[in-house]
């Protein structure tokens, strides 16, 4: 079984300070009128290395808002975004060619650190069987073989340097 370290676990390092409230106002203005939602979908096709979540995308909006950069308003209980004649202003300066492949080409070079969680998340998604039923002998087999293999992932991890292993 592999494990596949996916690049959204350092979406913290694909953008510099205040690059995705740049990449966000580009893709809102030129979207035009639009929800949210959109711009999360546009962001996601145009940098294939990172997934945006609401979590990252709202605050960058809210920003882009609160700037005077973009404007809001109700319909029908959604609420839509459009750039101010300011922020579309800013948005045409900021407008590059080479931006999203720069933050491609940043996101394939960084480190990829991941969480020990993130590892285990990993193998229980592959673990197809995790849904099989046991007897007493072999659910006895599987705890002896889960105690083992605990037990070599903290040594594993004490012989390790600090926070990061190198």
């Amino acid at each position: 079984m592999s494990f596949f370290y996916n690049v959204t676990y350092v979406m913290a390092r694909l953008f510099r300070r205040g690059e995705l409230r740049e990449v966000t106002l580009i893709v809102l203005d030129e979207l035009g009128e639009t929800h949210a939602y959109a711009v999360l979908a546009e962001l996601d096709s145009r940098i294939d290395v990172w997934k945006p979540s609401p979590g990252s995308v709202y605050p960058a909006l809210l920003s882009i808002v609160t700037s005077g950069l973009a404007t809001t308003r109700q319909d029908d209980g959604v609420t839509l975004y459009a750039t101010t004649s300011l922020g579309s202003e800013r948005a045409i300066a900021a407008r590059s060619k080479t931006r999203w492949a720069s933050l491609s080409s940043r996101a394939s070079e960084t480190d990829k650190d991941v969480t020990l969680g993130a590892v285990l998340d990993q193998f229980a998604r592959e673990m197809t069987a995790r849904n099989r039923l046991l007897n007493t002998e072999k659910a006895g087999q599987l705890d002896m073989c889960l105690d083992r293999l605990r037990n070599e992932i903290n040594q594993l991890l004490e012989t390790s340097s600090g926070g990061r292993d190198g």
